[in-house]
């Protein structure tokens, strides 16, 4: 509202909404989880698990919109971290 992230509207909810309508009326079924530009990667997949969501809008410190996380680039992230860490472990 205004540029200010007021929530996200769920797939499910939307496919039963009247297309005449405006997103403004539909306002009571908005969910309000976000990401922040300043969390860490864990506290971010916390968002994607407790909302049970595969996208995640990312906010800043003015809830401003900067964009979205989708959880296949969490989990790729996290895989090749995991990958590069272990290619150092040794094995006794």
């Amino acid at each position: 509202e205004e540029g200010v992230y007021i929530g996200c509207i769920i797939k499910d909810d939307l496919e039963t909404f009247d297309g005449d309508k405006k997103v403004a009326d539909y306002r009571f079924t908005l969910e309000p989880f976000f990401a922040r530009t300043t969390m860490i990667w864990l506290d971010v997949l916390e968002v994607f698990a407790k909302n049970h969501t595969n996208l995640v809008p990312v906010l800043d410190e003015n809830n401003q919109y900067k964009g979205y996380y989708e959880i296949e680039d969490i989990i790729k992230f996290f895989q090749e971290s995991l990958s590069f860490k272990k290619a150092f472990w040794i094995i006794r």
